[in-house]
């Protein structure tokens, strides 16, 4: 009896063991349980702490800045463009480049019309050329002509004797000096055909005279032949001294030179050229 007591005794104690390891592994399991769920709680709420701006509203302001900073660029681009642009050159007009010469043309007209005016002009260009001895009233005839030291070539292909001339055709002959090179001044003669019919190249007269200033040669100032034209004009007149006597010429340009000024009255024409520094350079004196 006592043996059965002992044993029951020991069945209890063992039960109770048991018992308590089951409430300690119970008991664990809870805590296991509980804070992992107090770590995902924990988690969780950090999670809501640090997700106080959506992603997404953060990806659009960037993109905003972005798209916003090359619109200021080019806005800070355009500003100074808007305060320096210069309109587009526009073309040319034909007809009122054309107009423009024509009134101009009418101005010379109507100064032309002035009596003192139109003398002064006349005198000039139907006047008497000097050059290096040479009398030039053109035009001249070949068998009149006084050619000094300078002899004519005509820049033509074969016998000038063998060449016919068609109405308004027109012939230049280089005119050379044994006393002047190129480097010292260029001479043309011309030669045209105002009879209104063929003629012999031979027969033509003397109708115009070009004469270009040389360079110099190494430096040097050119040797220049005497000059003077019938309004008393030569070598170095300046351009303000041309338009005091001539006044406003016909046609203008530069054509290779400062000032260029073509005088004309429907029989003879008067081209000056030349330089601000150096004054006139380049005659031409001829028959219309």
């Amino acid at each position: 009896m006592i043996r059965k007591r002992i044993v029951n005794a020991g069945r209890r104690t063992a039960a109770v063991l048991l018992v308590l390891a089951l409430s300690a592994c119970l008991f664990g399991c809870g805590d296991k349980d509980a804070s992992e769920k107090k770590s995902e709680e924990s988690a969780a709420a950090q999670s809501t702490v640090m997700e106080p701006i959506n992603p997404e509203e953060v990806k659009s302001e960037d993109i905003i800045k972005e798209e916003e900073k090359p619109a200021e660029a080019a806005t800070q681009k355009e500003q100074p463009k808007e305060v320096i642009e210069k309109p587009e050159p526009t073309e040319v007009d034909p007809e009122a480049e054309r107009e423009a010469a024509e009134r101009k043309k009418e101005e010379n007209e109507k100064r032309k019309q002035d009596n003192t005016s139109e003398v002064n002009l006349n005198e000039v260009l139907d006047g008497v050329m000097s050059f290096d001895g040479m009398e030039l009233a053109f035009p001249i005839e070949l068998s009149s002509l006084k050619l000094g030291k300078w002899t004519l070539t005509y820049e033509i292909d074969g016998n000038p004797a063998d060449k016919t001339m068609a109405p308004d055709q027109v012939v230049t002959a280089k005119m050379t000096s044994p006393d002047y090179t190129d480097s010292d001044v260029i001479v043309k003669a011309e030669f045209g055909n105002y009879t209104g019919s063929e003629v012999k190249l031979t027969d033509l007269p003397m109708t115009g005279i070009y004469i270009t200033k040389g360079q110099g040669k190494d430096g040097a100032e050119p040797k220049l032949p005497a000059l003077e034209l019938p309004c008393g004009f030569n070598w170095g007149t300046p351009e303000s001294e041309i338009h005091e006597q001539l006044g406003e010429a016909s046609f203008s340009g530069s054509f290779g030179y400062d000032f260029d000024f073509m005088y004309e009255n429907g029989e003879y024409l008067l081209e000056l050229g030349g330089m601000n520094d150096t004054g006139l350079e380049y005659i031409v004196y001829s028959v219309e």
